[in-house]
């Protein structure tokens, strides 16, 4: 039972990071608070949850790149995404194991895949 409860787990956190990383600039513009909040230091922080937020976040937008936050996140799916996949195996549940695997080829996922095993952060 635990095996089943910690592949969900695994599942539904890589689900809403993947969630929140595509829509962020929405979240942001209406201060909702995602889970690239976090990625961010205080004073971004700040600026995410004011109320009167300009509807520029380029200051963001470059700190999400110069920190490799995208990286972050997307490696943090592919780790969910794989814990997901050993576990729905050990389970039995291949064509679960299937579908998690297929969740790992879409746009920007696939691509982390490949960064994990270069010289990229």
């Amino acid at each position: 039972m635990f095996k089943l409860k910690m592949m969900y787990e695994s599942f539904g956190l890589a689900w809403r990071l993947m969630d929140d990383f595509q829509d962020w600039q929405k979240d942001f513009q209406a201060s909702q608070i995602s889970a690239v909040y976090y990625y961010l230091p205080e004073n971004l922080q700040q600026e995410w949850t004011e109320c009167n937020k300009s509807e520029d976040d380029t200051e963001i937008s470059q700190f999400i790149e110069k920190e490799s936050i995208r990286f972050k996140i997307l490696k943090r799916i592919m780790d969910e995404l794989k814990n997901s996949i050993r576990l729905a195996n050990e389970l039995g549940f291949e064509g679960m194991a299937k579908e998690f695997e297929f969740m790992t080829h879409f746009r920007g996922i696939s691509q982390t895949s490949s960064w994990m095993t270069s010289s990229n952060p």
